[in-house]
C-alpha cells in the first residue's frame, strides 16, 4: 500500500467499476505502468483519476461509495491537483501548501538538504515523516535509512 496518500487514494469501489464496465476498467488500469520508479505498483490508479477519466457525476460516487470523504469528493471534483493532494496526503507525506505539493518518504529517499529546502518541507516534517516510516519497517525503514543523511545535514541548516 502507498503511504504518501489516504490509504483509500488507491481503492476503487466494485460498484463503480460495474458502473463504467469492467471491461473498460481493465483496460485503463492496463494502461499504467506495472509499476513506478519506486516499485510501487500502478501507483497513477487513484479514485481521482479513474473518476476524471470515466466523467463519474459525483451522485454517482455519493450513491455507490462510502469511502470517500465530503472533502475528498469535493477536492476530486474541483479538478484541482493541489485540493486532491490535501485532501488525500498520506502518513508518510508532507502536503506543502505553498505549492499543493505532497513530499513524500519516496521522495525525500531520492533528494537532498537542498532539495527540502528549495521545496520548503519543515524539518519537524522531514523528521515525523522518517520516524514513521522507520517505525514502519520494511521497505519503509529503508527509505528512511536513505533519506537519513539528506535529513541530518538539513537538520544542521
Amino acid at each position: 500500500m502507498c503511504s504518501e496518500h489516504d490509504p483509500y487514494y488507491h481503492v476503487i469501489d466494485y460498484d463503480l467499476i460495474l458502473y463504467v464496465g469492467e471491461d473498460n476498467f481493465n483496460a485503463w488500469t492496463n494502461s499504467f505502468a506495472v509499476t513506478d520508479e519506486y516499485g510501487r505498483p500502478q501507483e497513477g490508479i487513484s479514485i481521482a483519476s479513474f473518476l476524471q477519466h470515466f466523467d463519474v457525476p459525483r451522485d454517482i460516487v455519493e450513491a455507490n461509495s462510502d469511502y470517500y470523504s465530503e472533502d475528498q469528493l469535493d477536492a476530486i471534483y474541483s479538478g484541482d491537483q493541489s485540493q486532491i493532494n490535501e485532501a488525500f496526503c498520506g502518513d508518510l507525506a508532507y502536503y506543502n501548501p505553498s505549492d499543493g505539493q505532497l513530499y513524500s518518504i519516496y521522495w525525500l529517499s531520492d533528494h537532498t538538504a537542498a532539495d527540502y529546502q528549495a521545496a520548503g518541507v519543515p524539518i519537524s516534517e522531514v523528521e515525523r515523516i522518517l520516524e514513521d516510516a522507520s517505525a514502519m519497517g520494511g521497505s519503509y525503514a529503508s527509505l528512511a535509512e536513505a533519506a537519513a543523511p539528506a535529513a541530518e545535514a538539513y537538520a544542521l541548516e
